[in-house]
């Protein structure tokens, strides 16, 4: 065996029949864990992995020798991901507190989500939770100012607000987008949030999250992170989702919350997931973790959700379209981000639906001030214009596409 894993891109929404074995090994005990390991090496070539499931080595490394497995029957690679990964998260908590601190010192409230939040209150090891980057969330209204402050500590985006470098963000911004990308002079990423949900921009939006946000310690730095039942939502959100490798690590995030909260407010959750319209990713995420890992979830928390149907907006423009396997649809994802974005941001000015509903004709009369912001144009003037030439260059696109299948 060597001593190097080659990575591949598979991409999915769900995890594979393989790969479920991976997560049983990973996250399951005693007989049951070492069975998945022992089958599902058996299955596949250790050297050559999906990017998923090499995330995932570091706690199948630890899981595996939690239940006893003779240290000389586990690759040794494993090892050396558990170590490396322990290594670059040190690290990278070191820098999100440098910016934690920066934000308390200048007013600004915070709270980690995803990688940062989850690996120290949850895995409660460093090694065991890879993280490419790390997420903080502010309050909408401290947006511009966090921008502001997170460049002048050298945190540049990748690509600029739009796509201008001369452009200034604007209040109109947050409506359209949920974060802000942004890189050091180490090449360590930073996703600005002020908004936890890509799908809900409305101003208000998070107030709830942070009102029943946890206060905890990150290497003696004081922050928020969502409560429970709200990290869950959003591990589930964002695992009801095709991606370009094996979307695996959602499902541990999310059983490591339910190991340690069994008494979860689960009526915090259906109340979350009907107020922000998301039945059907987080039916669908659930009943995953329900059938394959018997996750300790209430059969009333199916029952209430089914309750709830979704409109046919929520169902084939969002829902079956974030399903729908990567390669089926790299034509179709310029046209919708371009296009059917302009249905998604009548959703978003909605924001909460149900509680704070926007009138049709103001929806409609917001759209330009939304097309000037998303195509980074200087006047509204130029709208048709720049509408004209995204077409003709789809069309192009779309050609070329075909041809090449013919050939």
């Amino acid at each position: 065996m060597t001593n190097q894993i080659t990575i591949k891109l598979n991409g999915g929404c769900f995890p594979t029949d393989n790969q479920i074995l991976l997560l049983k090994a990973a996250l399951l005990s005693g007989d049951e864990a070492i069975a998945a390991w022992h089958k599902w090496s058996e299955l596949v070539d250790i050297n050559h992995l999906d990017w998923g499931e090499v995330r995932l080595l570091p706690l199948l490394y630890h899981n595996l020798k939690q239940n006893d497995l003779p240290e000389s029957q586990i690759p040794g690679i494993f090892k050396g991901m558990y170590r490396r990964t322990w290594a670059e998260n040190k690290i990278l908590f070191h820098y999100t507190t440098k910016l934690l601190d920066r934000f308390t010192e200048a007013g600004i409230p915070t709270m980690v989500l995803k990688g940062a939040a989850l690996a120290t209150q949850y895995y409660q090891d460093s090694g065991l939770r890879p993280m490419s980057d790390f997420d903080i969330l502010v309050p909408t209204k401290y947006a511009e100012k966090s921008i502001e402050l997170a460049k002048k500590l050298h945190w540049l985006p990748k690509a600029p607000v739009g796509y201008h470098q001369t452009q200034k963000f604007t209040t109109e911004y947050t409506y359209i987008y949920h974060a802000w990308t942004a890189f050091d002079q180490g090449n360590r990423r930073l996703d600005l949030h002020w908004h936890v949900l890509s799908s809900c921009l409305d101003f208000d939006a998070d107030r709830d999250f942070w009102e029943d946000a946890i206060s905890v310690e990150i290497l003696e730095v004081k922050t928020l992170i969502l409560n429970p039942a709200d990290q869950l939502l959003h591990i589930c959100k964002h695992g009801a989702a095709s991606d370009y490798f094996s979307p695996l690590r959602w499902v541990a995030d999310a059983m490591m919350i339910l190991a340690k909260y069994p008494d979860l407010d689960w009526q915090r959750l259906v109340k979350q997931t009907i107020k922000r319209r998301l039945m059907l990713q987080i039916q669908t995420a659930l009943q995953f973790l329900k059938l394959h890992l018997d996750a300790p979830i209430p059969l009333e928390v199916f029952t209430e959700l089914d309750t709830i149907k979704p409109t046919l907006e929520e169902e084939w423009f969002y829902y079956q379209w974030e399903t729908a396997p990567i390669n089926t649809r790299q034509f179709g994802k310029r046209f919708h981000l371009t296009f059917f974005r302009a249905a998604n941001y009548y959703r978003h000015r909605r924001g909460l639906s149900a509680t704070n509903p926007v009138p049709w004709y103001k929806q409609v009369s917001d759209l330009p001030d939304f097309l000037q912001q998303w195509w980074s144009l200087d006047t509204k003037w130029q709208i048709p214009g720049a509408g004209i030439k995204k077409v003709i260059r789809y069309i192009r696109q779309f050609i070329t596409v075909k041809i090449s299948f013919i050939i």
